[in-house]
């Protein structure tokens, strides 16, 4: 009953602004439909000159922007991925069917930085949010970037494709900016900006390394195998279908349970990528699809996983958070811009005969393995899962807090709210009246307009509606 009414709270509540980072999710992964697949037909791998620069801007940003004042950080990283996205979203438009690489190069390198600090600006503020809606915003804007992109692929025109193209980076920035005001977000943070927990060791170089081979094992695996959908672009919509299925799933469970057990996504994410690789490699082309809605569902409860530990990690080492998302971030674009950009050279060698498919994905699956058994095993990760659940109960607010803030809700008088603290902590009607010096029919008579105004009929209802109140 407790999540349900929290649930209820957290929709009410709710910040529509922060659904930006879906837009921004999605103009990141659907920039393969835009208009970015014209130029591959060409025969111009884009993807080394879109998510390469974008991770070494991240680095850059990670390092640069730990040593400067954060207001002044965060106002420079805004207006500077600002300008480049625009540079490079005017500069792809215009160098459609141009043949000279140049001004197209130029134009990616430009979106690609744009669009990375423009999702670490959107960690950045994220993670000044409670631990606790951490994982419901991050699911909700993965759900709408999931459905952003299948809209995306539905594109019939060029001129659609571009128009998208340059939408959803706007609206982004226009939701990104809504909270902005002299280099700080209006969303109040839980924590000081230069505290930080000594409740272990942060794991960040472990996390990092994880977050890039997974994302390069995708990648590479999901564009190169001779069962990839990606081969027909009408055929990757499977992908966002997947990731639509998931964040459902994920987002039912949020509001069913109150949050979503982060050690179930790692348990579930490595071994579906495993048998997705598996499954590309011995089910015929014409059932492929199982396979890749397979590795796509793999990939996204993994994406949901490093972005929430990522995104909570900064929320509690406020003092580190631009390295912590900087260096996750660059993992992350690093994964995708090799992956991707490496399947030319695969495809060629598996074509030739000279790379067996098989051995591919032994490689790919021996790499996984690696990565669970030795960089990022599960007692690595319940370490970094008992970091968050620390800060997170340090967050929760006490009984006293909860019946304060339930007393002004319901106007209680000053004795109401000391006989509703003692009905919260399940005292009975003898006790309060003993405890207030009070007779127990004046004890009774406060406990009845108590319920009254709290709208309750007894007093295991009203423990329930304290315990659900978030703050």
């Amino acid at each position: 009953m407790r999540a349900v009414k929290n649930a209820r709270r957290t929709r009410t509540s709710f910040e529509w602004d922060l659904l930006g980072f879906g837009l921004c999710r999605a103009w990141i992964s659907t920039v393969f439909a835009l208009p970015i697949p014209a130029l591959l037909t060409l025969g111009y791998d884009f993807s080394p000159w879109y998510f390469l620069p974008g991770a070494l801007a991240c680095v850059v940003v990670g390092i640069v922007s730990e040593r400067t004042v954060p207001e002044r950080a965060r106002t420079t990283i805004l207006l500077v991925s600002a300008a480049l996205t625009i540079i490079g979203i005017a500069g792809t438009t215009s160098s459609i069917g141009v043949e000279s690489e140049a001004p197209i190069t130029i134009s990616l390198v430009c979106t690609g930085i744009g669009a990375a600090m423009l999702q670490t600006l959107w960690g950045d503020k994220m993670a000044v949010l409670p631990s606790r809606d951490i994982n419901l915003y991050t699911v909700a804007s993965m759900l709408l970037a999931a459905l952003t992109s299948i809209l995306v692929w539905s594109a019939t025109s060029l001129e659609a494709a571009l128009l998208v193209f340059a939408v959803l980076p706007a609206g982004s920035f226009i939701l990104l900016f809504r909270g902005f005001d002299s280099g700080r977000w209006s969303i109040p943070s839980k924590m000081d900006a230069t505290e930080e927990l000594e409740d272990g060791p942060l794991h960040l170089d472990r996390l990092c390394t994880s977050i890039f081979v997974f994302v390069f094992v995708f990648n590479l695996a999901y564009t190169t195998l001779p069962a990839s959908p990606f081969e027909d672009m009408a055929a990757h919509p499977i992908r966002s279908v997947a990731n639509v299925s998931v964040t459902i799933a994920l987002l039912a469970m949020l509001l069913a349970k109150g949050n979503i057990n982060q050690m179930s996504l790692y348990r579930l994410s490595f071994p579906v990528l495993l048998g997705a690789l598996l499954l590309m490699l011995v089910i015929p082309d014409e059932h492929a699809v199982l396979a890749s809605v397979l590795a796509a569902a793999g990939y996204k409860l993994f994406d949901v996983l490093f972005w929430c530990v990522l995104v909570g990690l900064a929320h509690e080492n406020r003092a580190i958070s631009w390295r912590v998302l900087g260096f996750g971030m660059t993992a992350n674009f690093l994964g995708m811009g090799l992956g991707i950009g490496l399947r030319e050279r695969a495809w060629a060698a598996t074509a030739s005969g000279a790379l067996d498919p098989t051995l591919l994905v032994c490689g790919l699956m021996f790499a996984l393995v690696v990565i669970i058994m030795l960089i990022l095993p599960e007692s690595v990760v319940s370490q970094i899962m008992t970091r968050s659940s620390k800060k997170q109960r340090q967050e929760e607010p006490s009984l006293a807090q909860r019946c304060s803030t339930a007393s002004e809700m319901h106007g209680l008088t000053t004795r109401e709210r000391e006989v509703l603290v003692f009905l919260a902590q399940g005292r009975t009607q003898g006790v309060i009246a003993r405890k207030l010096s009070i007779s127990e029919g004046t004890a009774h008579t406060h406990i009845i307009h108590v319920y009254q105004k709290l709208g309750v009929h007894s007093q295991q209802e009203l423990i329930d509606l304290v315990e659900g109140i978030a703050e």
